[in-house]
């Protein structure tokens, strides 16, 4: 994580904390091993002090094996900490400039542990880490990691308190046409909606032999209003930069307030702005399968129990998308994929019948192929924390050399009103079969026309 022998060329931040402890074992130390391990792990350093200016001074430690023993005292005594997750590697006893110091890396815990916490009590105990100190979690925090970690998949619960109407009609029968039309063999005409909604786990029958929505078939196909009394934090906004008051999705009368609706007319805006920019290109498939996998696993992930809401921009840098509710892995770990660990798997399985996201872990990895294949740039993946969300984002394409010959072209023929092929050849520099290639991906993207043998700007 850092460089030890370098250590007084840092600074404390969010993942580096530093304790003289020469005066005895801190008990400070709690609190941050409660923190690093709510939040992404960090390095405490015992016998190292923060000096006025911020920097890091090697004080060293008058008994560091004395220390290190107090520490697995207090890491397996339950009175202390709720739990241990340190191995023996992750205690060090390290020498600088002949100082004795203890390092100590915290990882972060795994999603089942949290909170790790200090005594008895969660919901005073648990601490997270912001900027270069430690917080006490509020109960909202402490309650989403409980949720997170110790119960069930949330999105399979029967909403006892609504009926299927609940559910917007026009998102149940376009999404049902979609499914239908991926495995019409799986989906009979006979088949009526309720039974169809029963057998994806959109729907559950209750004690009283009525079918309910589950969460998952709420979220996906309910009435904004509807999905409001079990959920009152859900909310979806998509912003286009630039308009100062963001473009409606509830254009040509079809409802967009539930995820299916959300998703679908989203991906229908901006894959139109992808067409009209790039044309039925490699890079514009890529970035509609990037734009697909990151929109998808947002709303797989998310925590819709949570305030803050699901938000899309699209900027002219990019589409930048926010999830409420915080990684369940480390973000090394969703980036390396082969780990599916959803917060929404009903969710997740609703999506996948219908043909979107992966379903397999492999979602970002998906993602960050298309990305390199297309602007040639990593995923730009961001938890932050109080309150919890993942932040996502998609750049645009930047030009590359195909695009900027054609531009060249167009440019040329919008100065010069027409021209023939062995014209635009010999005027900028290109091949001829070059040069025939773009004007025939011109011409198919109606941005240019040929008559007889000259080529023009349409009209």
């Amino acid at each position: 994580m850092i460089r030890i022998r370098q250590v007084e060329q840092y600074q404390e931040n969010n993942r580096i904390e530093a304790k003289k402890a020469t005066g005895g074992f801190p008990g400070s130390l709690w609190e941050t091993y409660s923190a690093f391990a709510n939040t992404i792990g960090g390095i405490i350093l015992l016998g190292v002090e923060e000096l006025p200016d911020h920097s890091l001074h090697v004080a060293g430690l008058p008994d560091p094996d004395n220390t290190v023993r107090q520490l697995w005292a207090g890491l397996n005594n339950p009175d202390v900490v709720s739990i241990n997750i340190l191995g023996p590697q992750d205690v060090r006893i390290e020498e600088i400039e002949g100082k004795p110091i203890v390092t100590v890396e915290v990882p972060r815990a795994d999603r089942h542990d949290r909170p790790i916490y200090l005594g008895r009590n969660p919901f005073t105990g648990s601490y997270r880490r912001n900027g270069e100190g430690d917080y006490r979690c509020t109960e909202h925090e402490v309650r989403n990691m409980l949720r997170d970690g110790r119960e069930g998949p949330q999105d399979i619960k029967r909403i006892d308190a609504l009926g299927l109407e609940a559910l917007c009609p026009q998102s149940v029968a376009a999404y049902r046409r979609r499914v239908v039309q991926l495995c019409p063999q799986a989906w009979p005409d006979s088949l009526g909606d309720e039974a169809f909604l029963l057998r994806l786990g959109a729907a559950a029958r209750g004690m009283d032999g009525i079918a309910h929505p589950t969460a998952a078939g709420l979220l996906m196909l309910g009435l904004p209003e509807k999905i409001g009394v079990a959920f009152p934090c859900f909310a979806l906004a998509y912003r286009e930069t630039g308009d100062g008051r963001g473009a409606p999705l509830d254009g040509g009368g079809q409802h967009a307030g539930n995820l299916y609706a959300f998703y679908t007319r989203v991906m229908e805006r901006i894959t139109g702005q992808i067409r009209q920019s790039l044309g039925d290109t490699p890079a514009a498939q890529a970035m509609r399968i990037a734009l697909s996998e990151a929109l998808s696993n947002a709303v797989i992930h998310a925590n819709y129990y949570q305030p803050g809401g699901l938000t899309v921009e699209n900027t002219p840098g990019g589409i930048v998308i926010t999830n409420p509710g915080g990684l369940r892995m480390s973000a090394a770990q969703a980036m390396a994929g082969g780990k599916s660990d959803p917060r929404n798997p009903t969710l997740m399985k609703l999506f996948k019948h219908a043909g979107i996201g992966t379903a397999s872990g492999r979602g970002l990895q998906a993602l960050e192929q298309a990305l390199r294949t297309y602007a040639s740039q990593h995923t730009a993946l961001k938890e932050s924390f109080n309150p919890d969300r993942v932040t996502i984002q998609l750049p645009w394409p930047q030009p590359k050399q195909a695009e900027v010959e054609r531009q060249a072209i167009l440019d040329y023929l919008m100065l010069n009103i027409q021209a023939d092929a062995g014209t635009l050849c010999r005027a900028l520099h290109l091949p001829t079969e070059t040069v025939r290639r773009h004007l025939q991906s011109l011409q198919d993207r109606g941005l240019a026309v040929r008559e007889g043998s000259l080529w023009k700007l349409p009209r």
